[in-house]
């Protein structure tokens, strides 16, 4: 059928063409613009997401470390109290004659002690000779529980400096508290004679407690832990916020992944995301407090945190969730097109590349000459073309994988070698006038006779110009060696003629 016979277009379609051509400017300025604006509402979120995160976690680790700070410098005044009885032989010395039943000695010590009760910071302080008993003892808790302080005296004793016992409820108490021990030693022998101890009673909620649950500022859920571990378990030692009675109480299992408390006794330190013991996901920085077998946890609730954003996240992510979809409609039309263009592309690539590969094996495999290729790395032939077993007597398979000695006299083959290595290393220097080369040589049979051949060989490179194998043509040239010396003998000839020419015509 003719092209003039060929139905038109209807008519609509006339009329589409200028439509898409005034709207398809506006549809891509539309999509652009509302890119370009959840672009920006989502980096918005992600910023002030980003920030509050950083914010939280600076306010948290400043707490933290803060609150490490004050607990180390408390327990060092209440150390360097005891300290200061246990450097004072003079205070040792009085307590000695205190303990024999001096009355001036009993003043001196009795108000020393006094001195320090009288501050405050202690429940109770109690003066025990050598064998533990009781000599002196101020403070409502006052009672002396020997099995209990035993331990604590001998370690002092024995380390000859002051001793802080961890929380602890005494049997058939409810109070909480620590024993600072201080061990007095008289040095008036050649070694320290042990005299007795003071031990320090200190009630955790005059200073630890208030200071581990107080918050810097206003929030409804942050709160400060101490815990330590016991086995297999982790210990709470103060009241919770949100949960009472907890002191010592609380036991959870030092395996639960996601509870911070529980990380600490597994050693993590630093900020970590998981559930408290309320299964509450929290946002935690975790400090172990040197010295003690305690870690610090610092923890404000998740929701607490991201409460500003939470309306913007639901917000952005409807947003983004549509702009994804629609992102992946336009994305998946267009790489449609284009795979299929590749495709097509490709297709006839292949086509061209097959059918040139299909003439260069009919040109290698029918041509008289010895087609081959060398690889450089390996120094072995990793093709030759089928006319070696005419020219050779080899079959392709018997060469390839081979090097070129088994080809050549052992005088060629040094010949050879050293030409290739001046050869590869001008190359590389970048002289490109010897990527090609022409060479006469003799080459064996299989038998062992010598044909001479000539090779014309190409250096092949990969992408980064680095020699990768040589490309060569070999031909046997027989015929031309016998017909080249036919020519100079005959030329030979001649020259002894045109001579013996010469001296007959001089005799003549």
């Amino acid at each position: 059928m003719d092209d003039a016979m060929i139905p038109k277009a209807p008519t609509s379609e006339r009329f589409l063409s200028p439509i898409w051509k005034r709207t398809l400017p506006i549809i891509f300025v539309f999509l652009f613009l509302t890119v370009t604006f959840l672009a920006v509402g989502w980096n918005v979120y992600r910023l002030q997401k980003e920030r509050i995160k950083n914010h939280q976690h600076e306010m948290l680790t400043a707490v933290a470390d803060n609150k490490v700070r004050q607990i180390l410098s408390w327990r060092a005044e209440r150390i360097e109290d005891a300290m200061t009885f246990v450097r004072n032989q003079a205070f040792s010395e009085e307590v000695l004659r205190f303990f024999n039943g001096e009355g001036r000695a009993t003043r001196t010590v009795i108000n020393s002690l006094a001195a320090f009760f009288q501050g405050g910071c202690y429940l109770s302080i109690t003066l025990v000779d050598k064998n533990l008993n009781v000599r002196h003892a101020m403070g409502k808790q006052g009672e002396f529980y020997r099995r209990h302080a035993i331990h604590l005296i001998e370690d002092a004793k024995k380390k000859r400096q002051p001793i802080f016992s961890d929380l602890h409820v005494l049997e058939g108490s409810d109070l909480i508290h620590f024993d600072l021990v201080a061990p007095l030693f008289a040095y008036g022998g050649k070694s320290p004679t042990f005299v007795g101890a003071i031990l320090f009673r200190i009630d955790p909620s005059s200073f630890l407690f208030p200071l581990i649950e107080s918050w810097p500022m206003p929030s409804g859920s942050a709160e400060t832990l101490l815990v330590r571990r016991e086995g297999e378990d982790v210990v709470f030692l103060n009241e919770l916020r949100h949960q009472k009675k907890t002191t010592l109480r609380l036991r959870r299992s030092i395996r639960e992944p996601e509870l911070p408390a529980a990380m600490a006794a597994r050693g993590v330190e630093g900020l970590v995301e998981g559930k408290d013991y309320r299964g509450v996901l929290v946002l935690a920085v975790i400090r172990k407090v040197p010295d003690t077998p305690w870690y610090l946890i610092a923890k404000i609730d998740r929701e607490e945190i991201y409460a500003p954003v939470r309306q913007l996240t639901i917000t952005v992510s409807l947003v983004i969730g549509l702009l994804v979809l629609l992102s992946a409609l336009i994305a998946l039309f267009f790489c449609y097109g284009e795979l299929q263009k590749t495709k097509r592309q490709e297709e006839k690539l292949q086509a061209e590349i097959g059918l040139h590969e299909t003439r260069y094996r009919l040109i290698a495999e029918n041509t008289a000459d010895v087609v081959w290729v060398w690889d450089i790395d390996s120094r072995c032939f990793v093709y030759v073309s089928p006319s070696i077993f005419s020219l050779l007597g080899y079959t392709p398979e018997e060469i390839v994988g081979k090097e070129i000695e088994k080809l050549v006299s052992p005088e060629t083959y040094l010949h050879l070698t050293h030409h290739l290595e001046e050869r590869l290393k001008t190359f590389r220097n970048g002289n490109s006038v010897v990527k090609t080369s022409t060479r006469r040589h003799d080459i064996l049979t299989k038998n062992g006779q010598p044909v001479p051949v000539e090779t014309v060989s190409t250096i092949m490179t990969d992408e980064e110009g680095n020699p990768k194998e040589i490309v060569g043509v070999t031909r046997d040239i027989t015929e031309q060696t016998k017909l080249q010396k036919a020519l100079e003998e005959e030329r030979d000839r001649a020259l002894l003629y045109l001579q013996a020419a010469g001296v007959m015509l001089v005799a003549l």
